[in-house]
């Protein structure tokens, strides 16, 4: 006899979906349409190419070093060395207790980056050469967590890993694991260390807390992968939300005819860099903003971004910060002012990581689809602008979830009236 296998999960439409959460799932959404024009604009302005990531390192720096062996020795991606090398310098500066003083906070230089990569281009192996070129100056913590307590249990048993760099590989395979209950306990575990502050009750500890955490995380899976096995709810409900979402494109690099062969000749020159790196570091207290690169910081934001983008826009904004702190670090002052050069830095990077976020949910997650669902009901409400939400219903085949939240949308967009909005949703 066959053995029964579990019901899958119920799938919702995806409107219907964001109507039954919260606002992080509506930004998701509107985030998806707000980005389709940033990601125009961008593209209008250069080319895109393994040239460019180049250009967004600073000259002479570390992180440009890394790139160019990449670029020298391997045909992988250089978007892997590029954001593990900032991953990895975020995490070095965490770990060396450096923060960023804006108002009353201070800010954690750490990052959290999701790489998005085809199997076989190379993104472990990446990660551990990156880690061999900082002469073993980074703190990696690659122990794999399935469970909340084995998290906890690590972190007090040596504190010292509360500032590491976590590094996950699979994250796909890591979400499926979310939706189990013993999984649904690590993520709540994760997402609490986001903010700095990790606890836990059982009945063999009794109260443990994990203060003052600042967790740097580098994750990796398998596009394909990730596109078939993340639901609806993996995309909403803020976990993915929390990291810098890149793409590695496999068109980026022709192949060459060579294994990837980087020698101890190659890498001392890079690992000489580090070490002068750390001890430039070393003199900085903390950060601060500049005058004018605050004022480029927040009017890129207000170009592109919207405050109703709650969710999206107060973690992009800190990212941009974080990186920006790095990206100082890399320049020819290093004495804690970011200025307007480093912000420059941090913006292109955030791009970067933008367009990959618009092209995944474009492409691979079909955010298009709800994006098209919404401009249906907006081309109906302007063609019959007298019909109940009854008659919209029928006539479009939606759920009152689904009809309810494009109205939302479309409100908040300005593109349907209060009164049509109140009228339609009553």
């Amino acid at each position: 006899m066959k053995s029964k296998t579990k019901k899958s999960a119920k799938k919702y439409p995806l409107l219907q979906y964001i109507k039954e959460r919260n606002r992080e799932a509506e930004d998701t959404i509107r985030m998806y349409a707000a980005l389709e024009t940033h990601i125009k604009e961008l593209r209008a302005l250069r080319e895109v190419g393994a040239k460019e990531t180049l250009d967004r390192c600073r000259a002479g720096t570390i992180l440009e070093s890394i790139v160019q062996l990449f670029w020298d020795k391997t045909d992988l991606p250089l978007t892997l060395p590029y954001w593990f090398g900032l991953g990895v310098l975020g995490g070095i500066l965490t770990q060396a207790g450096k923060q960023i003083l804006y108002g009353d906070q201070a800010i954690d230089p750490n990052l959290w980056v999701l790489i998005l990569a085809e199997s076989g281009m190379g993104k472990t192996w990446t990660l551990n050469r990156i880690k061999k070129l900082t002469d073993g100056g980074v703190l990696l913590n690659q122990a794999g967590y399935r469970t909340k307590p084995a998290l906890i249990h690590d972190l007090v048993q040596y504190p010292e890993m509360s500032r590491s760099v976590l590094c996950v590989d699979e994250m796909a395979q890591t979400i499926k694991l979310f939706r189990k209950e013993t999984g649904a306990d690590l993520k709540e575990a994760l997402l609490m260390s986001y903010d700095g502050y990790l606890a836990s009750t059982t009945k063999k500890d009794g109260r443990v807390e994990v203060p003052d955490i600042a967790l740097s995380i580098l994750a990796t899976t398998v596009l394909s992968t990730f596109a078939r096995s993340i639901t609806d709810e993996d995309t909403m409900d803020g976990f993915l939300q929390r990291f810098l979402m890149v793409k590695a494109n496999d068109t980026e690099r022709n192949m060459k005819n060579w294994p990837y062969l980087i020698t101890e000749s190659d890498t001392a020159g890079i690992q000489q860099q580090f070490r002068e790196w750390r001890d430039r570091i070393a003199e900085i207290g903390t950060f601060t903003l500049t005058a004018s690169a605050h004022n480029l910081w927040t009017t890129w934001y207000q170009k592109h971004f919207s405050a109703d983008l709650e969710s999206y826009y107060k973690r992009y904004l800190w990212s941009t910060l974080k990186l920006a702190a790095i990206f100082h670090t890399l320049g020819p002052t290093v004495d804690g002012q970011i200025d307007t050069d480093d912000m420059g830095y941090a913006i292109r990077a955030l791009d970067n990581s933008l367009e990959s976020l618009y092209d995944i949910m474009d492409r691979h997650l079909n955010f298009s689809r709800a994006e098209q669902q919404v401009q249906t009901i907006r081309g109906h409400l302007e063609r019959y602008p007298d019909r109940t939400s009854r008659e919209i219903l029928q006539s479009l085949k939606l759920s009152k979830g689904e009809l309810v939240t494009a109205l939302k949308i479309l409100r908040d967009r300005g593109q349907v009236t209060e009164g049509v909005y109140h009228r339609l949703v009553k």
